[in-house]
């Protein structure tokens, strides 16, 4: 091609090469029809979706190894089947939930701009009075902008593909979605938590579009946007940048990263407790930093809508027994069990609690044989002997963290 463009042209056509990696059988083999090893991309389209697909060759990206291995296996009946591909579809399938959640939210009859980089929608925003949350994910937007755009240029397509499933699947649909169902309901935040939504799910779509162009052009002749291109295709590439974002919004995105990881540790001990949602908990939380507690107050009617609890902040920390808890950077939180007594098995909890610590405390010992062994400190890589010293620590710390719950239940 270069010569063939230099005779005729006189101008080299290229001036980079981008070298995808060998896609292997699972077991590390290439793939041939004469062997019977090959994988047939057609089967999996049919099985997974063509952008399900596409994601995961896009993830693979051109950097690193130049063999990469097909994750699937082959069952009984001769079909191939990937948990990393059914990842994808249901990533696909999250995805046009999301844009049908926030379609149903939209004014049936307004048109709305389509904006092509972070300060258009900023701009836009000028005049609301943004929540907290708001401003959270506006930041979260705004790192993604940042992020893809670097990515991009150089050509780390793994780095890209990342970004986009992170903050698409956790950012937007696992959070910001669910906090935009409460103010929604508020006529206050009504509109500019409308504006917010179409304006990411818009700009997600063209984000996406080069890597999962099926479903995007799909959402995109859906969305009612003003003055909108034929083809999603003709569109211009969302652009951004975080430095963009003043001091405020810095600042309130902090504190809500933090809220958000609260908010998780609430969740995790009822999913541990196994609580049904129709049961509200109460939930007691002691911090002395300003930074933190100001932000935990600030943001105390989100922490209660995304939890069904009711929260308390103590001015000073009192145990209670029995009870279960967690530690979040400087926040102790507490979650009586009395008044859910009647929906937690409290004996049931300690023997779980006993069996994990009996198993850390022999991966500790297995460990620290390793250690002790001349051999193993000698012969063994560097960076090896240290991951099992790190080994060590997380789970001493592991049990640790179990002695403290044994203690608040008895």
């Amino acid at each position: 091609m270069v010569f063939m463009s230099l005779e005729f042209t006189g101008k080299i056509p290229f001036s980079e090469v981008l070298i995808h990696p060998v896609i292997q059988t699972p077991d590390g083999k290439r793939m041939s029809k004469s062997k019977g090893n090959a994988i047939n991309p057609l089967e999996m389209i049919d099985k997974y979706g063509a952008d399900a697909n596409r994601f995961w060759y896009f993830s693979v990206g051109i950097m690193g190894n130049q063999d990469v291995r097909f994750p699937g296996t082959k069952g009984k009946d001769g079909t191939w089947e990937s948990s990393t591909l059914e990842q994808y579809r249901r990533f696909s399938n999250k995805l046009w939930n999301a844009v049908n959640f926030v379609k149903q939210n939209l004014e049936s009859e307004k048109k709305y701009d389509a904006n092509f980089n972070l300060n258009d929608i900023l701009d836009k925003l000028s005049n609301k009075n943004l929540t907290i949350a708001d401003r959270w994910i506006l930041s979260c937007y705004g790192q993604l902008l940042s992020g893809l755009s670097e990515s991009f240029k150089a050509h780390k397509f793994s780095n890209v593909a990342d970004e986009l499933h992170g903050f698409i699947w956790f950012s937007f649909c696992d959070w910001y979605i669910e906090i935009a169902k409460r103010q929604l309901a508020e006529p206050s935040l009504k509109e500019q938590t409308q504006e917010i939504l179409f304006y990411i799910v818009e700009g997600i779509t063209r984000a996406l579009h080069p890597i999962m162009p099926f479903i995007t052009e799909e959402i995109w002749q859906l969305l009612p946007v003003k003055n909108k291109s034929k083809f999603l295709l003709l569109e211009k590439y969302p652009q951004g940048d975080a430095k963009d974002l003043n001091d405020s919004f810095r600042n309130d995105s902090l504190k809500f990263s933090y809220i958000v990881q609260v908010t998780s540790s609430i969740r995790n001990q009822r999913q541990t407790l196994n609580l049904p949602w129709t049961k509200e908990i109460e939930v007691k939380l002691f911090n002395e930093d300003d930074f933190e507690k100001n932000a935990l107050i600030g943001s105390m009617s989100y922490i209660e809508f995304l939890t069904k609890s009711k929260v308390t902040m103590l001015s000073k920390f009192e145990l209670v027994k029995p009870s279960t808890g967690f530690l979040i950077s400087k926040t102790r939180g507490i979650i009586p069990l009395a008044p859910i007594s009647d929906v937690v098995d409290i004996d049931s909890m300690l023997i779980n609690y006993n069996k994990k610590k009996a198993q850390y405390e022999k991966d500790v010992q297995s460990c620290k044989t390793k250690l002790d062994n001349p051999n193993f400190v000698n012969n063994a890589a560097p960076e090896k002997v240290e991951e099992v010293k790190n080994q060590v620590k997380e789970l001493e710390n592991q049990i640790k963290t179990i002695d403290e719950q044994v203690g608040l239940l008895r």
